[in-house]
């Protein structure tokens, strides 16, 4: 199986730094309008530094997940 070595100049591994402070962030969601708008934000700001297919659909992962979770904590289906 092929793999890949993410060396600490590659935008990957940058990446995978700046994913894992924003997801630390707003790791324990909020009922806020203020929480999810500064999340939508963020989450662009790392979307047009880190252009790419991989890089957004980590990012959309992270927010779909948090918005289930946020759900699940609120008792909605």
């Amino acid at each position: 199986m092929a793999s890949k070595k993410f060396t600490k100049d590659s935008e990957e591994f940058k990446f995978f730094g700046e994913f894992w402070q924003l997801a630390q962030k707003y790791y324990v969601t909020e009922d806020s309008d203020e929480y999810w708008e500064n999340l939508i934000k963020d989450c662009v700001a790392l979307e047009k530094k880190y252009p790419g297919k991989f890089f957004l659909q980590m990012l959309v992962g992270l927010q779909v997940t948090l918005e289930e979770v946020h759900k699940e904590k609120k008792g909605i289906q």
